[in-house]
């Protein structure tokens, strides 16, 4: 087993984050409005990251560094059928 916690920077993994996150955030909280071209997606203080299991998209989180020392973990989003694993925890 391969999990890896990497920077999103390909089409393909940013299609996996935002489909991930529209899922879990939006489409199952009963929200509508997600919005994949949100500035702060490509804020060069905000670090996107995807969570991959053998090579399988299963969540998301995004590193918001607020200064040089510090920074917010945000907007964790783990795809149903792999909550409660301890892949959150990762």
């Amino acid at each position: 087993m391969v999990v890896e916690l990497l920077p999103v920077k390909e089409a393909e993994d940013w299609l996996a984050y935002h489909a991930i996150r529209r899922r879990v955030l939006f489409e199952l909280r009963g929200l509508d409005g997600y919005d994949d071209k949100h500035p702060d997606e490509h804020d060069e203080r905000n670090i996107p990251l995807l969570l991959r299991k053998d090579g399988i998209a299963l969540g998301t989180v995004r590193l918001d560094l607020s200064n040089g020392q510090s920074g917010v973990v945000r907007l964790v989003a783990i795809m149903p059928e792999c909550q409660r694993q301890g892949s959150g925890g990762f």
